[in-house]
């Protein structure tokens, strides 16, 4: 039987929950002004919180996604990054780095098609990248859960419309606050950056802790110490620092680290 351990929010990779293993997968780095990513907070507030901001006012955000696989092998994708071709920033920049998804998962001995189930917390850009590509699921054998009111939210005039439409028949969508895919996954609403926004939960089937993947509930460690922070990508802002506030107040009570690829070096946050 393999050795348990405990969730750890320390380096080195992978994060170890239980029998699960949580793999970062960077997929490039976008240069993001606060101005956009925290629209209310002064430069020399945010200097004084956190040494990462460039000269220019901009924070290198990384993005990408998690590969999750326990020690049967069942092998999870939680968000999949900008894709071949990402998005430009609202100020019109480009990534700086973009594409390496699929080399971070090759590099892991793990290809597209042995992916089991794909995650996708919401569908801004720099999350479904690699959900489809010319016109195909990327992930050819997965199942892709998504929130069904995040689904729903393609009939109206959404960007991700078209890009998406080939893995429908694909997707597995969910309902109410939560779903459990599987033993170890849960999938928890929290609606406000997006209709469907969701929280992914590793847990250890024995109890013996959790980590928390946060997706864009959280863009970085500092607003986890600021939940009412607005996001200048909130769908609805009021709504999204109430979830942001409940999942800080649960996240520390339990004890559990949380992660987002947005965070700095995709690395999990212990305390907060």
């Amino acid at each position: 039987m393999q050795r348990r351990e405990p969730a750890t929010a320390e380096g080195p990779f992978p994060m170890v929950v239980g029998d699960v293993r949580v793999h970062p997968l960077l997929d490039g780095v976008m240069p993001m002004p606060l101005s956009v990513l925290y629209p209310d907070v002064p430069e020399a507030l945010w200097r004084s919180v956190s040494p990462d901001l460039t000269a220019d006012g901009r924070l290198d955000v990384p993005f990408g996604g998690f590969l999750a696989v326990d020690s049967s092998g069942a092998t999870v994708v939680i968000d999949t990054g900008g894709g071949p071709t990402p998005s430009p920033l609202p100020d019109g920049s480009s990534p700086t780095r973009f594409g390496e998804l699929p080399g971070a998962l090759s590099s892991l001995g793990v290809g597209a098609d042995r992916v089991d189930l794909v995650v996708l917390t919401h569908f801004h850009p720099d999350h479904i990248g690699w959900a489809t590509v010319d016109g195909a699921p990327f992930f050819p054998n997965a199942s892709y859960y998504v929130h069904e009111l995040e689904w729903a939210s393609l009939d109206g005039d959404h960007e991700a419309r078209e890009a998406l439409q080939p893995i429908a028949p694909q997707v597995r969508t969910w309902s109410g606050a939560q779903a459990a895919p599987l033993p170890w996954l849960s999938l928890h609403h929290a609606p406000g950056h997006s209709p469907g926004n969701t929280v992914v939960m590793v847990s250890d089937v024995e109890g013996g802790g959790e980590l928390a993947v946060v997706g864009d509930l959280f863009h970085h460690p500092a607003g986890m110490a600021h939940p009412n922070w607005r996001c200048g990508f909130d769908a609805d802002a009021d709504a999204a620092a109430q979830r942001r506030t409940q999942w800080v107040d649960r996240l520390r009570a339990a004890g559990t680290p949380a992660v987002s690829a947005h965070f700095p070096g995709m690395t999990p946050l212990a305390t907060f």
